[in-house]
């Protein structure tokens, strides 16, 4: 299959995301990139690369000592300015299902590598065991554990004696709910213990999406890949200036 991979407008793929797994976008976008196949009018696979996340708990493990500060205030703004100059991760890759298996996925990957916005890129893939796109395209695998909110609510549930595959299916989770009625302010606090899933709090309907969010994260704890390339990042005045912005209002948030 002849793919063309080019930038795009974000307006351009939202029908594609719309069928990504995550429930919320990334919030800082910087590349999109679209994948077109022959006599298809609409793109038939996306990616998306966003800046990254400042206090990655897995960073330490994929760059030693690089992003490691002091614990003050100065100290994490200059951490998060060199965390901004030096990563991006490629935050979305997403593939229609009627051009899945046919390396969409893996060609995306290989063009945002060949000219990356900076020297290092991570990728954070909640499906990354079941789907090694990242590691077919070259970027080496982080060795990762389940991060404390995880932990707690796997221990919480083994005591109350639920399965955590119990959570996908609405029909059980209604089941264990009326047999437990505390696994609802359970699942309430896990959400609430990260931005990305604190939002979905506030829509009536919340508790079958995050119980879904919750045993996939115990289940299937997200893989995390990175890659270096030799280069210097291609920043300009405005990246410098959109780096240093986000860099302290991240800073400000997490104090």
């Amino acid at each position: 299959m002849n793919l063309r991979i080019r930038r795009v407008r974000l307006a351009g793929v939202a029908s594609l995301l719309d069928r990504h797994y995550a429930s919320v976008r990334p919030a800082r976008l910087c590349t999109v990139l679209g994948a077109f196949a022959d006599r298809e009018p609409r793109p038939v696979g996306a990616l998306i690369v966003a800046f990254p996340a400042l206090n990655a708990r897995w960073r330490e493990a994929a760059w030693p000592g690089e992003y490691r500060g002091d614990g003050d205030r100065e100290s994490r703004r200059r951490i998060a300015r060199r965390v901004n100059r030096d990563l991006r991760v490629i935050a979305r890759v997403v593939v229609d299902p009627r051009f899945r298996g046919n390396g969409v996925g893996v060609s995306l990957v290989r063009a945002y590598l060949r000219s990356p916005r900076t020297r290092r890129t991570e990728a954070v893939a909640s499906m990354g065991e079941h789907c090694p796109i990242f590691e077919h395209a070259g970027m080496r695998r982080v060795a990762t554990h389940l991060i404390a909110r995880d932990r707690t609510l796997e221990r919480t549930l083994r005591r109350m004696r639920i399965r955590p595959d119990v959570l996908v299916d609405e029909w059980l989770l209604e089941r264990a709910v009326r047999r437990k009625p505390e696994l609802v302010p359970l699942l309430a606090a896990w959400a609430r213990a990260s931005r990305g899933t604190r939002a979905v709090l506030d829509r009536p309907d919340w508790l079958p999406e995050i119980a879904a969010q919750a045993a996939r994260a115990i289940l299937a704890p997200p893989a995390v890949f990175v890659t270096e390339k030799g280069i210097s990042p291609r920043r300009t005045r405005r990246t410098r200036r959109e780096e240093k912005s986000f860099a302290t209002a991240s800073t400000e948030n997490t104090e």
